[in-house]
């Protein structure tokens, strides 16, 4: 687990840099001692630490706690930096209690830097305490399932398809999934709506940023609107449900042109149109809302060397699978070289296809969301 310097702050405030703020080690924490930061002036006052070594490829999930101080319930921030530049964000407002928040970060360089941030102008304190950034178990490396493949074509010392080579179908093979299983790359982001009641799904493009101010990434399947995130992109709000256009167009053939507001109540969203959505009433183009879709999921891009052990960027789960699409995609190469090598892609690609419609039947079996009888309550 990377090491937070002092993370406890159970006798002093070491290893942690304030600005516009002073720190200190106060006794109250979550857990003995706890970090106070008061303001001395400007909007944000920050408690930031020493470098953190972390690995890159490698998914962590940071977790505070944070209560009010002083100046009562007001806005906070962590964010987690790589070179100055904000890799992950959480946020919310501080309570009288101690609360824990948590956020997910994947590493794409040697180090990162953790910051806490009084996120307003007024004088007093903020509390935080017990901050760890733990290690999510190993992922996959895209080395093993070449290692994998290469058993099955018997060339385990990549002679004919080189591990280059199979790269380039590990990431086709990626995208391919998704296509197939959109929630097989599954994300929430929170972004600021346009003025109106059309609306444009994330292209890949620095058109679309999410609240923390980074490209949010391209849309594949859009799932539905979660809840309205306020005019700052942080603080939550109602829930968004769906509802039918028709009916919309039925009982108020004039809601495009009604009255903008900055929170949403209901979205619409057509299928055939998967490029964008529609929100009721129209925005004014400040509101922020949380979405979740499906997006194209990042290249899998090979280390110095080249070396070949970073991981995938979908689930582990999907070791199979792509390792089936690998062998497709190497066995259709040499097809028109031998019947054998075709009659190979055909196979592969079928257990690629029919290991992707199990987990999506195993998943509709298990789901919450589906009614089964009860059998304590069946005669």
């Amino acid at each position: 687990m990377p090491t937070v310097a002092n993370g406890t702050f159970s006798s002093d405030a070491s290893n942690w840099t304030g600005t516009n703020a002073t720190l200190a080690s106060i006794a109250g924490g979550q857990s003995g001692n706890c970090l106070q930061i008061t303001r001395t002036g400007a909007d944000l006052q920050v408690a930031a630490s020493d470098a953190i070594t972390v690995v890159s490829g490698s998914l962590y999930t940071l977790t505070i706690w944070v209560k009010s101080g002083t100046s009562g319930a007001e806005s906070f921030r962590a964010t987690i930096e790589e070179a100055g530049v904000e890799k992950a964000v959480t946020g919310g407002t501080s309570s009288a209690s101690w609360v824990a928040y948590r956020l997910s970060y994947l590493a794409s360089a040697a180090s990162c830097v953790i910051k806490l941030v009084k996120n307003t102008a007024t004088a007093g304190t903020m509390l935080f305490d017990t901050v760890t950034l733990e290690e999510i178990p190993v992922r996959v490396y895209a080395s093993t399932i070449f290692t994998d493949a290469g058993k099955i074509l018997l060339d385990e010392t990549p002679t004919r398809w080189l591990d280059a080579e199979k790269l380039v179908y590990l990431n086709a093979g990626q995208r391919d999934i998704v296509i197939l299983k959109p929630d097989a790359y599954a994300i929430n982001d929170v972004y600021l709506l346009t003025a109106g009641t059309k609306q444009s799904l994330p292209d890949g493009t620095a058109s679309f940023l999410n609240a923390s101010g980074s490209t949010m990434k391209e849309c594949i399947q859009f799932f539905k609107l979660v809840r309205n995130m306020g005019t700052d992109g942080l603080t939550s709000g109602a829930a968004i449900p769906p509802i039918g256009m028709d009916f919309m167009d039925s009982i108020n053939p004039d809601w495009h042109s009604v009255a903008g507001a900055a929170a949403v109540q209901n979205f619409m969203f057509d299928e055939r149109d998967t490029k964008h959505f529609y929100v009721y009433p129209a925005n004014l183009g400040t509101g922020y809302v949380e979405t979740s879709y499906s997006a194209v999921p990042d290249d899998v891009v090979a280390a110095a060397g080249p070396s070949y052990d970073v991981s995938i960027t979908l689930s582990n789960i999907y070791r199979q699978a792509l390792t089936d699409y690998i062998l497709f995609r190497c066995y259709a190469k040499d097809a028109a070289l031998s019947p054998y090598n075709a009659q190979r892609a055909v196979e592969f690609w079928n257990l690629f296809v029919a290991g992707l419609g199990r987990m999506d039947l195993i998943k509709n079996e298990v789901s919450p969301n589906v009614a089964r009888p009860n059998p304590s309550t069946e005669g």
